[in-house]
């Protein structure tokens, strides 16, 4: 197995100051909702009423200074097949589902973690038909997220991913390398053996491959999916993922 927004010219004046100042605010504001990632364009300004909205979406994107930004409208899921590589992904699920949905994911993005919820639900509504697959995606801007990559990395090569991985995203907030290694101790883990496998050259490696596969995908936010190689750029509504793996069960 191997890559998605009248009158006078004073009052128009004053009506594009209202708009810019409008569009300042929303990035700012608190997020409501899971959503998007990547380069999504601001919001237009109010269609008319008999046009139904996009729906909106916020994410982590890599160009941003935090995670306070709100990335407006979410693109449309995908209509291109692309070939994404699952490596050394760990995976959960059957090995034979139909359905395999690859996660972009970033350890100290909250989209990330509000997004793990939504799987853990379509887990449950497509039993034996859906596998998730995760992929390291650490963004610059994000101080310990490298590091928290490398210790789920490392949790792997001890059978432990996904208890790291839940415990790492419970635990935002708080993830230096103590925050990293008390999650690990609730995981289970030899934590002496995982601080070194942080730094080893495998981790490296597969770390590595991982940034390599989201470079060319063209991956800039988290989080970021692929449906049986259709993209999904963001947490969107459940409503979209349950679109994108119907259609892939019935093979269009």
């Amino acid at each position: 197995m191997s890559r998605a927004i009248r009158s006078p010219f004073v009052s128009l004046n004053r009506s594009m100051a209202l708009v810019a100042v409008a569009l300042a605010a929303a990035c700012s504001q608190a997020p409501e909702s899971i959503g998007p990632t990547d380069e999504t364009p601001i919001r237009p300004a109010a269609a008319p009423a008999a046009q139904e909205a996009a729906p909106e979406a916020e994410g982590c994107h890599g160009d941003k200074p935090d995670c306070d930004c709100k990335h407006a409208e979410a693109e449309a899921p995908s209509d291109v097949v692309e070939e994404v590589s699952l490596g050394k992904a760990p995976v959960r699920g059957p090995e034979s589902a139909p359905v395999t949905l690859v996660m972009f994911a970033d350890f100290e993005c909250p989209f990330c973690a509000r997004a793990e919820k939504t799987l853990r639900d379509l887990e449950q509504e497509y039993p034996g038909k859906l596998r998730i697959a995760f992929k390291h995606h650490p963004l610059k801007f994000h101080a310990h997220a490298a590091d928290a990559a490398r210790a789920a990395i490392a949790a792997q090569a001890q059978g432990k991913f996904w208890p790291l991985h839940d415990a790492l995203l419970g635990a935002q907030g708080t993830l230096d390398q103590e925050g990293i290694e008390r999650a690990a101790e609730t995981a289970g883990l030899d934590v002496a053996r995982l601080r070194r496998d942080m730094r080893s050259a495998e981790t490296d490696a597969q770390l590595a491959a991982d940034k390599a596969e989201a470079a060319r995908l063209e991956i800039k936010g988290t989080p970021t999916f692929f449906v049986n190689g259709r993209r999904i750029p963001g947490a969107l509504p459940v409503q979209d993922f349950r679109a994108a793996i119907d259609r892939a069960l019935v093979g269009r």
